[in-house]
């Protein structure tokens, strides 16, 4: 499961992208103009990007230009309705990583998205290692000093994103940001409950791996 932008002004389009990432049980949000969209990609981690050249107040290269300049680091794939070698020049340049000329077919897109997903970022072979947890995210298994760990759907992708994000404070809105599926409506009680299952799982007498940090939120600790 992946946690999707996609930012095109086309609303027919985007109902059509959504649904066909929500089949794939992916969670999918969607904006329709440029400032929007970089104030999200900005304040959220999205496992990817789908960005439109041409959205109202700013357009997709210059979203792509700030957000790699503030150092934002998932990748987008920028669709566009010409078939110009410039444009896409331009694009790339401004940090781009893949280019979709439209019209397309859904299933290209969804391919396109799948081939970025499985790049490697700062884990090799889909294996991330936090102290003495691993988890592989092709497997989709958890281990803890080789013991495997059973945990349920929503748990195993808290424990993916803290992982992949060790050492930072999260608060809960956050975590039910970039966790929970968008339309469900989960609660603080929703996000203490899960790290107190996660915690009673990886917790050991060695100190708390998943620290509460007093009055902001949660960190995992490598």
């Amino acid at each position: 499961m992946a946690k999707i932008l996609l930012v095109e002004d086309d609303k027919e389009l985007c109902s059509i992208v959504e649904k066909w990432f929500l089949t794939e049980r992916h969670t999918i949000e969607v904006v329709h103009d440029g400032e929007d969209a970089i104030y999200r990609m900005l304040g959220t981690f999205y496992d990817l990007i789908i960005l439109d050249l041409s959205i109202p107040k700013l357009d997709g290269i210059e979203v792509c230009r700030r957000y790699r300049s503030a150092r934002g680091t998932s990748p987008i794939i920028m669709l566009t309705g010409r078939n110009l070698i410039v444009e896409k020049t331009v694009g790339f340049e401004a940090g781009a990583d893949d280019y979709l000329t439209k019209p397309f077919s859904v299933k290209e897109l969804s391919l396109r998205v799948g081939a970025l997903l499985r790049r490697p970022r700062d884990y090799s072979d889909g294996v991330i290692t936090v102290g003495k947890l691993t988890l592989d995210t092709s497997k989709h298994m958890v281990h803890l000093e080789g013991r495997q760990l059973n945990l349920p759907p929503t748990d195993y992708c808290l424990l993916e994103f803290l992982m992949r994000n060790a050492n930072k404070v999260f608060s809960s809105d956050q975590l039910i940001d970039r966790v929970w599926h968008t339309d469900k409506t989960p609660g603080d009680n929703a996000v203490r409950s899960a790290i107190k299952r996660l915690r009673q799982a990886i917790d050991d007498e060695d100190g708390l791996i998943i620290e509460n940090i007093k009055k902001i939120g949660y960190r995992l600790n490598s």
